[in-house]
């Protein structure tokens, strides 16, 4: 059986899975034990995979270990978390009454690999292989009409990631085709980013809201502007939707209101188009010299992407389990890539969150 073959076997069955913990789930909110949800921080683990999806190039795989704050009255009252660079966050955010101030750490890795994985050789005409470990930190400031955020990042793009060790050791233990091309990665690239994040509610109401948003990033690796329109269905807490960007990609934070012992069991469609001036996932390295496939390759990006978004929402006082899946228009251009490469990026995020 080939490794595509494989993966999509094996997709329906993570899909199924978080389906049956949600349904699962459901019966439970009457042994909810009430508490202070305010003064609790929330720890959050997002593990992403194209696998979900059926697609096996681009991004592959990633995961991030979240930790966000019990909410403060304003942005020096914030704390409890590893977060630092607050300083530089009152510059972005605003100081009003009434809103609501998070801050928050990450801390995750995420690669992607071009299709033929079993290929030793450098591969010009498709994405390189690429691996991320990276930190970050997030503040926002938010109620239920309008949000503000502001983050950095530090991290490493190349061997020094750990993404080559991570994807062998998982292999091992997972069916697939071992991948053989990692010795052709980018190099090793501090990296540097910061982003900003604006939203506001156009319209809402008891069951259904509608949020746009514009989302901006500097950095060596991605440098973008994008717009979006951000829906919500169902039994929505106060706040606004999480967008579960891979770590570099976006900024983490969280934005729901809690409400005592009221489940949330919500919908949440996002569509969105990004402007990109730099993209090292396939560009190659941005300040690094002489890397083979950075100076060689024969593919193209694309400098305009659109991607929606469907999540599956479900939020009890002291957890929440989410289920993403995420698409694309093509990242690079078709004419340019190799038979078989996919020039669409899709995949599918498992989030798990715990609040005390």
């Amino acid at each position: 059986m080939s490794n595509v073959a494989r993966k999509r076997a094996l997709a329906p069955d993570y899909a199924a899975l978080v389906l049956i913990l949600m349904l699962a789930g459901m019966g439970s909110v009457c042994a909810q034990e009430t508490q202070n949800l305010e003064q609790s921080s929330t720890w959050r683990f997002e593990f992403a995979n194209d696998a979900v999806v059926d697609s096996d190039n681009q991004f592959t795989n990633g995961f991030a270990l979240q930790r966000h704050s019990p909410i403060a009255s304003s942005l020096e009252e914030t704390g409890g978390t590893a977060a630092f660079g607050k300083t530089l966050a009152r510059v972005f955010l605003p100081n009003s009454d009434g809103l609501n101030y998070r801050e928050a750490w990450s801390l995750g890795q995420n690669m992607q690999t071009p299709e033929e994985k079993e290929n030793p050789d450098l591969i010009l005409d498709a994405v390189p292989y690429m691996g991320m470990l990276a930190w970050s930190s997030s503040f926002i400031a938010f109620d239920d009409r309008r949000m503000t955020g502001f983050g950095w990042l530090v991290g490493v793009v190349g061997p020094a990631s750990f993404a080559e060790d991570a994807q062998k050791a998982a292999h091992k233990i997972t069916p697939g085709a071992h991948p053989q091309g990692w010795d052709n990665q980018l190099d090793n690239e501090p990296v540097l980013s910061l982003f900003y994040t604006r939203k506001r509610k156009i319209w809402r109401s008891h069951s259904f809201d509608t949020a746009l948003a514009f989302n901006g990033g500097l950095s060596n690796l991605i440098t973008y502007g994008e717009l979006a329109v951000e829906m919500r269905f169902g039994r929505l807490p106060q706040g606004f939707t999480y967008v579960p960007d891979p770590i570099g990609h976006g900024l983490h934070y969280q934005a729901s209101l809690p409400s005592g012992s009221r489940t949330a069991f919500y919908v949440s469609l996002i569509a969105r188009g990004t402007g990109l001036a730099v993209n090292m996932p396939h560009e190659g390295n941005t300040f690094v010299d002489d890397n083979p496939w950075t100076e060689l390759n024969t593919i193209e990006s694309e400098d305009f992407v659109a991607q929606g978004f469907l999540v599956l929402n479900l939020e009890y006082p002291k957890w929440a389990l989410r289920m993403s899946f995420w698409k694309t228009t093509d990242t690079v251009k078709k004419e340019f890539l190799a038979p078989g490469e996919d020039p669409e990026n899709e995949g599918g995020t498992i989030t798990f969150e715990w609040r005390f």
